[in-house]
């Protein structure tokens, strides 16, 4: 199912990484995407920098629990690159969910 809006031509990170579409523009259309070329892309920018830490969006929560699914596909993805491109460790935190969590208390 194609999750996304006509006015980009139903392009979304979530249809790339789910397969229903096979590439993706970026703003301003310069360039085109694959699901793996994204990936390579992104790989190539952590072998240059060799981070200790890849720090991304929630990416283990199920696709439609409450944040956008953009967020949670870009989280995969960076993870998955991140998992075959470089010794990075990997953290995701909570995206809009968050909203509706209570606050911790400090004292």
């Amino acid at each position: 199912m194609l999750r996304s809006f006509p006015s980009t031509g139903y392009q979304s990170l979530r249809n790339l990484y789910f397969g229903s579409i096979s590439s993706i523009r970026n703003q301003p259309g310069t360039a085109t995407f694959t699901l793996s070329s994204l990936k390579r892309a992104l790989g190539e920018i952590l072998t240059a920098r060799q981070p200790s830490w890849v720090r991304t969006l929630d990416n283990l929560s199920d696709f439609d629990a409450g944040d956008h699914a953009d967020h949670l596909a870009s989280a995969r993805i960076a993870t998955e690159a991140a998992s075959q491109f470089s010794n990075a460790s990997t953290a995701g935190y909570m995206g809009y969910p968050a909203q509706v969590r209570p606050s911790l208390s400090t004292s």
